[in-house]
């Protein structure tokens, strides 16, 4: 696990993934930021990064659970981390 910090810039997110050869990206976003911001933010990174890196997100945003963005699975709470890892290792999506 490597933490990035808050407000990683998309192409530094990128560059850590590729460089550390990252198996999936995890974001948490509060409530606070523009649902738009987060949407295009999450659809411009899964844009960025390679096919098989898986991209997941979770935390207070709304708008994840209203409209997930294609290729973004979202985590709903914490408590769904450990059943999603065991699909993602077992080669299911998680959900």
């Amino acid at each position: 696990c490597t933490s990035l910090g808050t407000q990683t810039p998309i192409i530094d997110i990128v560059r850590a993934a590729a460089s550390s050869r990252f198996d999936i990206v995890a974001l948490s976003f509060s409530a606070n930021p523009n649902p738009i911001q987060v949407l295009d933010g999450l659809n411009e990174l899964r844009a960025a990064l390679p096919a098989g890196v898986s991209l997941w997100a979770g935390g207070q945003s709304p708008v994840l659970q209203r409209r997930p963005p294609a290729g973004v699975e979202v985590m709903g709470s914490l408590a769904d981390i450990g059943p999603g890892l065991r699909a993602w290792r077992s080669g299911r999506r998680p959900g």
